[in-house]
């Protein structure tokens, strides 16, 4: 496609279906062009950043990610108060444009300092991981993703209390996120309150029978591949970072940003390898990026797993599993 110099836009365009494709370097390359051509556009950086990001490299990630929220341009700002007064505007069915774009460039400021945020949690920088999430939940409060990280956050300085606290918010905002339960249920259990992570447990089961693994912390009589403490109701190291790679992939999967989705199922399977619903959700993913062959992979490897929707799913394709 040939673009007409001094066009911005048609650079990141471009760039955002390189990425989309998993073309990061591509995608860097636009991205780049755009940010010359206007380097005031603090959304440039931010999707600069996502694709350095998706590229494993964290370092000039984080410092996209920095310039976007240095920029914090005026308008951004503007169309934050915009969405506020247009709040009530949801319930009708015509809106003013403006309420579409106050929307996008909220959300897009909002995953600058999520994305930082991660990167701050991955370096073991929990308190300037805390500070970027708690900007994120000012401007986008009701995505309950976002609760999720801080309590890991919280959690990784044994701030139990405050993690509970955002788990429980996150179950306010979505009663059916299935992962909140998991993650406050681990909460519980370091606090020795294990009748009420039993009960996390059990709902968090109840809404994704996939969870039935964690019928090992309330019920005696299940098999346990591994060893829980069912008095205390903890979960073995490392399954509450799976629990929050889910719930961002999925997330991010339903706002139609599979490339992000697909790196956070990936993260859930290197965690758990025998995670079969990770493995179909990212096939789902690979299957919107258009990268056909991944997907038929990751829902084969589900489906060898047990998962029935994905042998389902490649049976109507026509495909072996």
């Amino acid at each position: 496609m040939e673009l007409e110099p001094g066009q911005a836009e048609h650079y990141r365009y471009r760039g955002d279906a390189l990425a989309a494709a998993g073309k990061y370097k591509e995608a860097i390359t636009d991205y780049t062009k755009a940010i010359e051509l206007n380097p005031g556009d603090a959304g440039f950086y931010s999707s600069r950043g996502d694709a350095y990001q998706g590229s494993g490299d964290h370092d000039k990630a984080m410092a996209d990610y920095n310039k976007a929220i240095e920029l914090n341009p005026e308008f951004a700002e503007d169309y934050y108060s915009a969405e506020v007064v247009y709040e009530e505007l949801d319930k009708q069915e015509e809106k003013p444009e403006s309420y579409d774009t106050a929307k996008e460039l909220t959300y897009k400021y909002a995953e600058a300092h999520i994305s930082r945020g991660a990167i701050f949690h991955q370096l073991g920088k929990y308190e300037e991981a805390i500070a970027d999430y708690d900007k994120a939940v000012e401007l986008i409060p009701d995505e309950p993703g976002v609760y999720i990280s801080r309590g890991a956050s919280y959690n990784k300085l044994g701030k139990i209390e405050e993690a509970i606290a955002d788990y429980t918010r996150a179950i306010e905002v979505d009663p059916r996120y299935a992962m909140a339960y998991v993650s406050r249920g681990v909460a519980y259990g370091k606090l020795n309150r294990p009748e009420e992570a039993r009960a996390d447990y059990i709902r968090a089961v109840e809404l994704d029978p996939k969870l039935v693994h964690l019928k090992a912390f309330y019920d005696p009589s299940a098999e346990k591949e591994k060893t829980p403490d069912v008095q205390t109701g903890t979960v073995e190291a490392g399954s509450e970072d799976t629990a929050i790679h889910r719930s961002r992939g999925d997330a991010l999967f339903e706002k139609g940003n599979y490339r992000e989705a697909v790196a956070e199922f990936t993260k859930t399977i290197d965690l758990n390898p025998k995670d079969d619903e990770a493995y179909l959700q990212r096939g789902v993913a690979y299957g919107e990026l258009g990268q056909n062959e991944k997907a038929i992979k990751d829902m084969r490897v589900s489906a060898k797993l047990g998962n029935q929707k994905a042998r389902a799913l490649l049976t109507k394709m026509g495909r072996a599993w």
